[in-house]
């Protein structure tokens, strides 16, 4: 819609935002990439990636430095846990939910695009939207106009997001890019299966057809047809459901990535105190 204004510098390929510090490094010259890549290897830096589209966007730099560590963020899974047994499925069945600020970056504007055709398809079906942002008023009067806004509801800020996830059974996220989504995490953690895009994080999270669905970023046709295909087979979805709660208690509960992160600060303190021990140490000359 033409009176969507968001600023032209976002409406950028998501590598940018990825990978921000060295597109900065990079505008000032091949000579400043190589003595910051020269200082970090000489230092014995390590350098921590949430994704594996981050490891790659390194690369593509030529930043691949012998000690990169893939490390994910960490979901508790203790608070964002699935809905009690005693939460009706019935009335969570035909709820989507969408966690998320509303920023040009996230897509919502794209999502209620899709949301327009769920809606002629399934108008049983109810959107819930948390968060706020700066296109909250842009969002809200586009949903007016493609005659949706009866079946959406725009809540907000809120803090009790694992509260807001129980309200549904399945979650949605549309960004054009992310860096590594908590929102998909905790939805997951509470056995919500997502649809998501094909962006860095969720492409490593969901496992498309085994605990969610991926979508390419902007694609409302393919992303209404995913929340249709969940919203018209509540088995599947709470199969995909099922296996997001173990993907996340498997390889991202916060737990596990605490440990990593004590074991790799570990591992730096060990390598820091060998160099220490390898210095000689200084000899001391006293004039008489």
């Amino acid at each position: 819609a033409p009176w969507l204004q968001v600023d032209g510098r976002l409406q950028i390929n998501g590598r940018v935002y990825v990978a921000s510090d060295l597109e900065m490094l990079a505008r000032m010259g091949k000579p400043v990439l190589q003595l910051t890549r020269f200082l970090l290897q000489r230092a014995h830096a390590v350098i921590v990636v949430l994704s594996s589209r981050m490891k790659k966007s390194l690369a593509e730099y030529h930043f691949d430095l012998p000690d990169i560590q893939l490390i994910p963020n960490g979901v508790d899974v203790a608070r964002f846990q699935p809905a009690s047994a005693g939460t009706s499925l019935d009335e969570r069945a035909q709820v989507v939910v969408c966690i998320t600020g509303l920023r040009y970056e996230k897509g919502i504007d794209v999502l209620l695009q899709a949301w327009h055709l769920v809606h002629k398809q399934a108008p049983q079906a109810r959107l819930i939207i948390v968060g706020r942002g700066s296109l909250q008023n842009q969002l809200e009067s586009m949903a007016e106009a493609l005659g949706i806004a009866d079946s959406i509801k725009f809540t907000g800020l809120q803090n009790d997001i694992p509260a807001q996830l129980h309200q549904g059974s399945l979650a949605v996220l549309p960004s054009r890019w992310e860096g590594m989504p908590n929102a998909v995490m905790e939805a997951m953690a509470c056995g919500l299966p997502c649809v998501s895009t094909r962006v860095s994080g969720s492409e490593d999270i969901i496992q498309h057809g085994v605990n969610g669905l991926l979508v390419e970023p902007e694609d409302y046709h393919g992303m209404a047809q995913a929340l249709l295909t969940l919203l018209r087979n509540p088995a599947l979805t709470e199969k995909y459901g099922r296996a997001a709660r173990e993907t996340i208690e498997k390889d991202y509960s916060l737990e596990q990535v605490m440990d990593r992160y004590v074991e790799l600060y570990q591992s730096v303190t060990d390598h820091r105190s060998r160099i220490a021990e390898d210095i000689p140490s200084p000899r001391v000359y006293q004039q008489s």
